[in-house]
């Protein structure tokens, strides 16, 4: 006899981005559970399943996943979760065949559902304009630029800066 065996598998779409080790989804993601096991009870699987948003505020009612309808091919059985809602998540899993042999070494998946495209603007301190020739502005002081960005999950190493600009004598 021996115990049940857990995995947990990925679509292949949409493919995440990977930041050291952790997924970040533009759309939903989709993890297949799939225990091994002869005398399988699917009532007898116990998800604990986490959603914060970024502010670090438990989500996990209004976030929760949907669930497929369990398959069976043998001894394998497998669910698949969706998770559509943007988030944090954790996702770990235990389960007791019927024999109360456990099985909870499952590794906790942590990802994140991101579906909002990133806002950025842009703020000139100076706004006196002294010459203006062809729909372009001069000044005859530093200008300062404020570059504002609203991302969930912003990381300062994802930002290009590309500055460019012509003297007097073009």
């Amino acid at each position: 006899a021996t115990a049940p065996v857990l995995s947990v598998s990925y679509a292949e779409e949409p493919k995440p981005n990977e930041v050291d080790g952790h997924r970040y989804y533009q759309g939903t993601a989709s993890i297949t559970l799939t225990v091994e096991e002869h005398n399988f009870n699917e009532d007898d699987v116990n998800f604990v399943i986490t959603a914060v948003n970024a502010a670090g505020t438990d989500i996990s009612a209004s976030a929760a996943p949907t669930y497929s309808a369990w398959t069976h091919d043998g001894d394998k059985h497998s669910v698949t979760l969706t998770f559509a809602s943007d988030a944090n998540y954790t996702l770990d899993a235990t389960y007791s065949d019927l024999a109360l042999r456990p099985y909870n070494d499952l590794e906790t998946q942590a990802f994140t559902v991101d579906t909002v495209d990133p806002a950025l603007s842009v703020e000139y301190k100076n706004t006196t304009v002294k010459k203006e020739v062809d729909g372009r502005y001069y000044y005859d002081a530093v200008q300062t630029a404020v570059i504002t960005v609203i991302e969930q999950n912003f990381s300062e190493d994802g930002i290009e800066y590309i500055v460019s600009g012509k003297n007097s004598a073009g």
